[in-house]
């Protein structure tokens, strides 16, 4: 095997291994989202207990602190507007993920990443041997992509004759 062909393989290999990985950091993400949906849950039911004993609906007990002219009571107002918020995005990442194909996962996760729940998933990322469809089709969308990744830059680097001292022949 050629040297270039062994960098090719190597390079795609890596990257196979490292996608292959994928489906796995999306449990470990999905997982602490999960928790965190969890705890806005108990949160919301806890408002809404709130607001009930004030005799109001969730939305006219939110809407009486923003409309109150205490800035600090008006910023309690605009923290519950938007731990509702964060509790529909949350849902919505966790929901399309479930409906999502194995060949879109990382897409749609992509396009919801929740940076400060994907950090904390890293840092405290544990790999695992891919054994499912997922895993191999993100092995081999990784292989591919490295392929093609490796080749792309080989095209960039500029090609140089290189003489051989004890032949005298060129490689």
């Amino acid at each position: 095997m050629g040297i270039k062909k062994a960098i090719f393989l190597t390079v795609a290999g890596l990257f196979a291994i490292a996608l292959s990985q994928f489906p796995e950091f999306q449990q470990q993400y999905k997982q602490r989202l999960g928790g965190t949906l969890d705890e806005l849950n108990r949160q919301v039911a806890a408002l809404d207990i709130r607001a009930s004993d004030a005799g109001m609906e969730r939305y006219d007990y939110i809407r009486h602190f923003l409309d109150n002219s205490d800035m600090v009571i008006q910023s309690e107002g605009q923290n519950l507007s938007n731990m509702l918020g964060r509790r529909v995005s949350v849902q919505k990442a966790i929901d399309e993920m479930d409906n999502a194909r194995a060949h879109e996962l990382l897409f749609t996760m992509l396009l919801r990443l929740d940076t400060a729940t994907a950090q904390a998933t890293l840092e405290n990322y544990r790999p695992a041997i891919p054994v499912t469809v997922s895993g191999f089709v993100h092995a081999l969308f990784g292989f591919v992509v490295g392929y093609l990744l490796i080749g792309y830059v080989s095209l960039l680097v500029p090609r140089r004759r290189v003489q051989s001292s004890w032949s005298g022949q060129d490689n």
